[in-house]
C-alpha cells in the first residue's frame, strides 16, 4: 500500500497528465516562449560577454552528447544546461509576463526559466516535441 503524501500525489498527477487536455492557448504561449528563448540565445551569442564567458567554460569540461544552442560542439548534460540557460538569459530580453488564459492575471515568472533544462534533458532522453511541450 502506497503512502499518501505530496510527492506521491505530484508523481501521480505527472504520470497521468494528458497532453490533449492542454488548451490550445496554453500551447501557443509555450511555443511563443520557446521562440523567445531561442531568439534571446542567438542574440546573446553576438551581443553578450556573459554568454561568451559561459561558452568558454565548456572548453574545460570535455565532450558530451548534448547540443549547445547555436554551437557546433556538444557538451555533457550539466554543462549543456548551464550554457543553454546562460545563452537564453544573458540579455534578459524575456522579461515579458504573459496573462494567464484562465483568469487574465499576469503570470509571475519568466516562461523561459525552464527551457534550457527541458531542451537539454529532452534531447538526452530522445523525447518528442510533444513531450517537451507537455513538460513546459
Amino acid at each position: 500500500m502506497s503512502e499518501r503524501n505530496t510527492v506521491n500525489d505530484l508523481a501521480k498527477w505527472v504520470r497521468g497528465f494528458d497532453y490533449d487536455a492542454i488548451p490550445d492557448r496554453v500551447l501557443e504561449m509555450v511555443k511563443f516562449s520557446l521562440l523567445d528563448a531561442l531568439g534571446g540565445a542567438f542574440a546573446a551569442m553576438k551581443f553578450s560577454h556573459a554568454a561568451g564567458d559561459a561558452l568558454k567554460i565548456l572548453d574545460h569540461g570535455g565532450a558530451g552528447n548534448c547540443t549547445i544552442i547555436g554551437q557546433d560542439r556538444r557538451a555533457g548534460v550539466v554543462d549543456a544546461v548551464f550554457a543553454n540557460d546562460m545563452l537564453i538569459r544573458a540579455l534578459d530580453f524575456n522579461d515579458y509576463l504573459p496573462k494567464d488564459p484562465n483568469d487574465g492575471f499576469t503570470l509571475g515568472s519568466h516562461p523561459s526559466d525552464n527551457m534550457a533544462i527541458g531542451l537539454t534533458i529532452g534531447e538526452q532522453q530522445n523525447s518528442s516535441g510533444r513531450d517537451f511541450l507537455t513538460a513546459m
